[in-house]
């Protein structure tokens, strides 16, 4: 393996390991301790393959993991490695609450916590993903049935299609739809992000109407976006986004000025909390 491949791999497993996070190039280099000619070599080879993305902010370029299945692949390959090197009474357990689960609403199946340190650890924490409902009773049925072959408890957790511990555990069954929820993530903070930057360029041309009507505008859409997203609602067109975001903020579209802007910073509030609740 030449020096380029093992630094591209250093650099893609080091952006798997938070890859919502964007990082600056120097902050790469620094964490992997790979040269700077051939970080650079590999960051714009994962570009140009479309694994990664650089944008511009300011006078430096930041990095992100690209959100698609490919992307992930190395993330799913750790995720074995570490399955495979779990305890042996943990991994039976898990194994047997996998084989115990019968139920299509469980979408994914994570797990986090202490079990994965490599140490000591007093329980398994077990997160089931689920879309809209899920039949409670047949994951406790399962999580019995690793208890009995463990001498540590095991912990369910329910998420409602949420990425909060999967993102720092490792994914044992549905690795497709772990990516779709954070191709889902990765779009409603592109949109949410976008909000905010309009509403910083509104803030910053107050006196040319033409300009600070027109960046209060593109807020309002990109707002509407995030917050169908968010809210998983069905839509077709920009105007069907827009249409749905008039029900719940009416008065966004007829205010004017300034007032428009209060009342759109006070949108972006709520959204937010809900994005990083």
């Amino acid at each position: 393996m030449t020096k380029y491949q093992k630094s591209m791999l250093k650099v893609w497993s080091f952006l798997m390991e938070k890859p919502e996070r964007a990082m600056n190039i120097a902050d790469i280099i620094s964490h992997t301790s790979t040269g700077r000619t051939s970080a650079f070599k590999a960051l714009y080879d994962l570009q140009r393959t479309g694994i990664v993305e650089i944008a511009e902010n300011g006078n430096q370029k930041e990095v992100r993991v690209a959100p698609s299945l490919q992307s992930f692949s190395i993330k799913l390959l750790d995720d074995s490695i570490k399955f495979k090197s779990l305890d042996g009474n943990a991994k039976l357990a898990i194994s047997v609450f996998l084989g115990s689960l019968h139920t299509p609403e469980a979408r994914a199946v994570f797990v986090f916590g202490s079990v994965l340190s490599g140490k000591a650890y007093n329980d398994i924490d077990i997160a089931v993903v689920y879309k809209e409902k899920i039949d409670q009773s047949r994951v406790i049925w399962a999580r019995a049935a690793a208890e009995i072959v463990c001498d540590k408890p095991v912990n369910v957790h329910f998420n409602n299609s949420e990425l909060n511990n999967q993102l720092d555990g490792i994914c044992v069954r549905g690795f497709e739809y772990y990516v779709s929820l954070f191709e889902k993530r990765h779009a409603l903070l592109n949109q949410y992000n976008e909000a905010l930057k309009w509403l910083d360029s509104a803030s910053n041309n107050l006196t040319d109407k033409g300009l600070f009507s027109d960046c209060l505008g593109n807020a309002l859409l990109n707002l509407a976006f995030s917050y169908c997203i968010l809210n998983n609602m069905q839509f077709a067109t920009k105007n069907n986004v827009l249409e749905i975001f008039r029900k719940k903020h009416g008065n966004l579209f007829k205010a004017k000025g300034a007032e428009k802007m209060q009342l759109l910073r006070k949108a972006a509030v709520e959204i937010g909390k809900g994005i990083y609740k």
